[in-house]
């Protein structure tokens, strides 16, 4: 499967057909793309886990390694 974003600047739009999908039956879309979808384009969910995530004790003052350690202290086997 092959995804891009494209941004016309013009009414028409020439796409080439790799090799592989010639003479097989391909299915083209047109939608406008909706910011949020367009930020996590391309990006795998761990990425965007981390992105929504990174920072957020800094404000608490809690070292993230440190409270890791402790949690899994916790439930330790």
């Amino acid at each position: 499967m092959i995804r891009i974003l494209v941004k016309p600047t013009k009414k028409s739009l020439t796409i080439r057909i790799p090799n592989e999908y010639i003479n097989k039956d391909i299915e083209v879309l047109l939608f406008p793309i909706d910011v949020g979808i367009k930020e996590s384009y391309g990006k795998s969910s761990c990425t965007m886990i981390l992105n929504k995530t990174k920072g957020m004790l800094k404000k608490y003052k809690i070292d993230p390694v440190k409270w890791q350690k402790q949690i899994r202290e916790e439930y330790e086997r």
